[in-house]
Parts: C-alpha cells; structure tokens; sequence
C-alpha cells in the first residue's frame, strides 16, 4: 500500500478471509506497514504451504469471552464441597502458555490451541512515521486460516488510499476438531475431527480426545499421506450439565481444545430475588427433593454502563427479532456511553458500527410492510443520521406509510374485541414513531377523547399513562394527572427496589402483557423525582445474561432509561462474597473501573431442601444492583399444560445434509391466536421463509415462534424446513404453545431425542 508520507492516519482491522467482509468508514484509507505477527501457540505465522482457508472456529465460548476486546462481563466459577471443579477459562494467550509448557519440561507435549477470535484486532488510529511506515505487533489468536487485513488511510492533506491483503496462520500437521457451541444432557454425537498434513512426507501417530463434562471416544492410530488429510469421527455424550470441553491431540504435533456448555433437558423451576446491595442481602430458597441439576447464578451490576456494554456483547448473535433494539444501540451506543461518563473505546466504536449495520439490513426486511405492528421499527429507523442516505430515506417513507393508515379520529387500527387501553397504546406508540405535528394533534384529541374511559380510577394504569407522555400527547394539566397516575402505581421496598404495579389486563400494542424492563423504563421516563434512582435500580436488576431486558420494545426503552442514570462516586475496590448455608462459596472483588462491566458468580446449588443463602459485600458502592436465580430442573411428568392447548411435532428421515420436513400439530379453542415455540436439536439450521399454516414471529438456529388463529376445529398444522448438520441421538428442547391474549396459559411438550443418520 502507498500513501503520502508524514503522518498519515491508519485504520487497521484483521478478521478471517472466509465469508468474512468490512464496509469501511469513507473517510479513511491505508498507509504502508510492517507487521511482527506471533504465533500465538508457537511463534510461527504465515507462508507453510497448503494452508489455504478454513472454516471459522464455532466452539470455545469462553475464550472468546475472555480474550476479546472490552469483553464487558466477568464470570467467576465456584464450586462448593464434592461438586466437580468447574473448568477454568482462558486467561492467557497461548504463546505465554507454551512458555509454561517449555519451563515444565514437557517437550513432546503440543501447544494447545484454545483461543478462537473471529474478528482479533481493530486499531483505528494508527499513526506513520515521516516515511509513511508503521509497524503494528500483536499476537495471532490458534485459529488456522487466512487473515484478511484490511488497511484504511488518509493523511493531512486529505490523500485516501486503501488495500487489504493477507496472511495464513497455520502448522505442519494440525487437528481440526468440530465442536457445537451447547449440547443437551444425553446427547450422543458423532463429532468429524480433520487430520490435516501438510508437509512432503507421511505422517503416523496417536489421536487421542478427552472430554470434561462429556464422555469421548473413536480415537486411535491414524496415518496421513504428504500433503493430504483425513477425518475420523469420535463419539462424544454429555454426560454432566455445565462447562464442557472436548480437547484432540495428534501426537506431539498439535493439539486443541474446543469449550462448549452442556444443557439440562428436565423441566426448569427458576426462583428469583434482587435488589440494591447494601452491607449484605440474604434469602432461603428451597430446591426441590426430585431436582436433576440446580445452578445458582448471582449478577451484579456496577452499573448502567456495565449493562449497556453487556447488551452490546449480547446483541452481536441476536436475532432479525431484535433488530429495532440492535439498530438503535448501533446509532445512539456511543451517546449513552457519554451521557454515563465513559468514551467510547476502539472496540466500542466497531461493535457499535457492526450493530448499526446488522441492524438496518434486518430492518429493512420487517419495512417492506408498515402498519402498527411496525411502529416500534418505524421508531428506531427514524433514529437514523442524516448522513446515513439510504436509513434516513427509508425512515421518511416509513413514517409517511405509518402516518397514511391512521384514522380520521386520530388512533390507528387495532383487532377487533381489543380493550380501550390497547387502542390507547397502540395509538400512543404509533404517534410516537411517525413524530409529526399533525399526527400527534390528531392522536391527542383521541387521548382526550377517551381519557375518562381508560383512566378511570379503577383501571388507570401506569403502563398506558406513561406511553401516552412518551409518545407527548398531553397537554399541561393532562400530563401532571397522568405522572400522578404512574407515581401512585410505584412503590419501594425494603430492597431498595423500586416495583410498578398494574391492573390485570393491561396490554402492550402488540396484545400481550408488557415485560416487567419495559414497564419500569417507561416509569423512570416519565417521573423525575426520588423514584427514578429506584426504578432505575430495579431495572438494572430486571436484566439477566443471555436474555438482556427482555424483547426489543422492552430492550429499546431501556436503553432510553439508562441515559438517565448516575454513576455517583465509587469505592476504589470492594469484595462481594456469595455464601451458602454459611459457607464461603466465590468472590469477586468489584475495582472503581468496574463501572463497566456485568461481573457474574456462578456455583453448582445444593440440590435437597431449603438452604440459606448470603450476598455480602465489605463496603458501601452507590446503586449496585444484584440478581439472584436458582434454577432447579426437575424430571418432566409427561405432557403438561392448561385450557386444552396441546401440540405434537414430528419429522421426517433425519440425515445429516439434507433438509427435513418440521410438522406441529397444534389444538386448542377455536379461534383463538396462539404462540407456538419449538426448540430443535443442537445443529439444527431451520428455514423461517419454509414456514405453512402460519406466521413467522422469529426464527434462528435455537428456536422458532409461529403465530397462528385456529378455525373452527380447534385445529392447525405446522410445517418448517430444518437441515440437520450433525449425527448422532440429540434432545429437542421443549415445545411450548400459550394463547398470545395471556403467556401464562400454556401448554408443552417435553424434550424428545431424535435419531440423525
């Protein structure tokens, strides 16, 4: 790469060359370099012949965590007496592991791979000498592949250039394991392990798995010609629910280990307790005597930066269901991480890009259609800059085709039989994303209009009265009336926590009742005065990992809340000690930086009677939030559910390759609208756009919801495309069917084993 020399400004990024692609910022392009790249096992990089690309790496979670830039939770691993010690996670690159390894005197040991980023190095501003050079040194993570390296620069006076190029990380010999991210408890698999030789001469040795967690076998002497490779197939059952690891050795010449969580199949019981750390919190919870496996998972929060960064993390694999959520962390990410009192850092700033893109690509999808479904994707396109042409013109149009369906009495459509507070909400929220003068003064004289109907003292509701603030369709005195509606409805408790209390009924635009997140953001929103630091406290508290705030209308006005937030001063540092039945079980010591992360303390549970569990920290930290959730699963009993609903799956032959028909038969009252959600085995890819008899909610790799009205006969069928990837026996999750009026009318089928040839 050429530029002009004297101080040019360099952007760099390395990610695998498979499949992988960058859309650059216009205003940066590449200077020249030189590069000092380790190996991160070995010392070696690059130019070994027959390298070529691989397909990027889908295990070891816990490197990732671990290892990747401004991972924003720390786990901390507990373990109480005659449970097995939990797996420890990466805490150094390789390269410093095999200098361990040296020192031990181990010398036919291989280094072990275990670090495997997608996406390892993004350094911004790079600056070159007055020749236009810089050199940039930085470890290559175990992943054996092709490394794009995309280069962007511009200098002073404004000289663009710009290129990519690449590099192989790889070995002579080397094993290539493939590993599922989870697998179910009693899962049995055939795992394709890759022997891969790439020297002049033959190669023969021992191929030996272990597994923790899980039971692996199918090992044995193998022999791989010059310049070729072989795939042996291990068998592999999870055997223990919790952290596994498969770890493949061939001879002394390389070694990996691949991490994955291994899940219970039996019927979860998750018991809850949160609230604001001061001095020391303490519960007895019982778990149940028929308990298969129970985990304790306590989560602490430091912070509103710490879960904004978590979300961040989380929303990187989310689905095309959050992207309203993605694209607005995407486009006001880096505000919030202001308004909180941190500037956003180089990983931030491309995270944060790469949720704005993920983000509108998915919206544009759900945009091809607008109507008051939509009204919260209208809402987050219309957050689009203005310098982003094509979001921002996708936006106009968008409000203008939401605008264009509301009625002449100022409130957009609801279903038929729907409740005044539903018509009040979904008019609300549409008002709210259209934001325009004349569609707000239409939507208010809808609001005055029905004011005393929908806030009669025995149905006011705070949830409705806060909408309709947020979406600014209340006058003066209207607006006072309403934050009285919503202060009365909070209340604080000894926790220090505050709660939103709401009449039975009340429902969100989309029919069903709101999640807890979205109610106390909206709270916080519309109040000012002591209860918003309590509310906010609650909030924080109300997320979980994995599942954040809950759906994107919940996560959206979340995000919104915690612009609100205080970080208010900060010991220096403060240990945190979960104990059980008055037994230390982990620590973690909290550090004033900590602002910015979500710390999680996770240990096995007892699994008899009722135990006495304690939260003790030894100092004071403003609004540090905890959450604790015991989960016991016990045995399932058969089919379980209530009011008649009731759904059976099938499927076709099951090979490995080849796409299978899904079928749901699904009964219940008729003409009812009902919510099906199926979980398939792991290594499942599952067509959404294959779906019959009904209409896709969302879909991914680990589940599918499916909205559907059954007739007259009580009766609908399903049927979905699913293309296995792995052999083997593996479990279903359960299967589950509510009526969407009311989530807590269900019915479910238990997880199912199915054979994959």
């Amino acid at each position: 790469m050429t530029a002009r020399p004297a101080a040019t400004l360099l952007a760099l990024v390395l990610m695998p060359s498979c499949g992988a692609e960058m859309d650059a910022e216009p205003s940066m392009a590449p200077a020249p370099m030189e590069q000092e790249m380790k190996r991160a096992d070995s010392g070696r990089a690059g130019g070994a012949p027959g390298g070529g690309a691989r397909p990027k790496a889908t295990g070891n979670r816990a490197a990732r965590e671990e290892m990747a830039p401004a991972a924003p939770m720390v786990e901390a691993l507990g373990y109480m007496e005659g449970a097995a010690e939990p797996m420890k996670k990466a805490e150094k690159p390789a390269d410093e592991a095999e200098k361990d390894r040296a020192q031990s005197g181990d010398d036919e040991a291989p280094a072990t791979r275990a670090w495997f980023p997608e996406t390892f190095l993004w350094r911004p501003l790079v600056i070159t000498d007055e020749a236009g050079l810089a050199t940039v040194n930085f470890t290559v993570p175990d992943t054996l592949t092709t490394w794009r390296v995309l280069g962007l620069a511009a200098n002073r006076d404004g000289a663009q250039a710009g290129s990519v190029t690449s590099f192989m990380s790889t070995l002579p010999v080397y094993v290539d394991p493939v590993v599922p991210e989870k697998l179910r408890l009693g899962d049995r698999v055939f795992l394709p392990v890759q022997v891969v030789n790439t020297t002049e001469e033959s190669v023969s040795g021992l191929l030996t798995v272990e597994g923790l967690g899980l039971t692996a076998s199918g090992a044995g002497q193998v022999t791989v010609g010059p310049g070729g490779a072989i795939v042996e197939r291990v068998t592999a059952v999870a055997a223990q629910p919790g952290p596994g690891r498969l770890a493949v050795r061939f001879a002394s010449a390389d070694a990996a280990v691949k991490e994955l969580v291994i899940e219970p199949t039996g019927r979860p019981n998750a018991q809850s307790r949160g609230g604001l750390l001061v001095g020391a919190a303490s519960m007895d919870l019982a778990t149940p005597s028929d308990t298969e496996h129970a985990e304790l998972r306590v989560t602490l929060h430091p912070g509103p930066l710490g879960l904004l960064r978590a979300e961040l993390n989380r929303t990187a694999g989310a689905s095309a269901y959050d992207a309203p959520f993605t694209f607005a962390l995407g486009v006001d990410g880096a505000a919030t991480l202001t308004a909180l009192g941190a500037a956003p850092d180089e990983a931030a700033v491309a995270s944060l890009r790469s949720a704005r893109i993920r983000g509108y690509q998915s919206l544009v999808r759900q945009l091809r259609e607008v109507g008051p479904d939509q009204a919260l994707a209208v809402a987050m396109i219309s957050r689009a800059p203005e310098d982003d042409e094509l979001a921002w013109r996708l936006a106009e149009v968008s409000r203008q085709r939401l605008a264009e369906v509301q009625r002449p009495d100022g409130s957009w459509t609801v279903p038929q039989g729907s409740t005044v507070q539903r018509l009040l909400v979904t008019t609300a929220s549409c008002a709210w994303a259209v934001n325009e003068t004349g569609s707000r003064v239409l939507a208010a004289g809808a609001v005055e209009r029905l004011y005393d109907v929908a806030f009669a003292p025995e149905v006011a509701d705070a949830y409705t009265a806060a909408w309709v603030l947020r979406a600014g369709l209340a006058d003066s005195a209207t607006a006072e009336a309403l934050r009285t509606i919503v202060k009365d409805a909070v209340s604080i408790g000894g926790d220090g926590l505050a709660r939103v209390t709401l009449p039975a009924g009340v429902v969100g635009p989309d029919g069903r009742p709101p999640q807890e997140a979205e109610v106390l953001a909206l709270a916080a929103l519309a109040l000012e005065g002591d209860e918003r630091p309590a509310l906010l406290a609650a909030l924080m508290s109300a997320w979980a990992p994995g599942r954040g705030f809950g759906g994107p209308a919940a996560s959206v006005a979340a995000l919104d809340a915690l612009k609100l937030s205080s970080l208010g001063t900060k010991p220096d540092s403060m240990a945190v000690v979960l104990k059980i039945d008055g037994v230390e079980v982990t620590r973690h010591t909290l550090r004033a930086e900590a602002v910015g992360e979500v710390v999680v303390l996770r240990a096995p549970a007892p699994k008899v009677g009722e135990h006495h569990y304690e939260l003790v920290a030894d100092g004071a930290w403003p609004g540090l939030a905890y959450r604790m959730d015991l989960t016991a699963w016990t045995p399932w009993t058969g089919e379980t559910g209530s009011s008649g609903l009731k759904v059976i799956v099938g499927h076709d032959e099951l090979s490995v390759g080849d796409p299978a028909q899904i079928t749901m038969t699904v009964s219940g009252p008729e003409s009812q609208s009902l919510l099906v959600e199926h979980r398939p085995p792991v290594g499942f890819r599952l067509d959404g756009s294959s779906l019959t008899g009904g209409t896709l909610v969302r879909a991914d790799d680990e589940s599918i919801v499916i909205r559907v009205t059954l007739g007259s006969s009580g009766l609908a069928s399903l049927g979905v495309i699913a293309t296995p990837t792995l052999a083997g026996t593996l479990s279903t999750g359960a299967t589950s069917v509510s009526l969407e009026s009311n989530p807590n009318v269900i019915g479910v089928t238990p997880p199912t084993p199915w054979t994959v040839e």
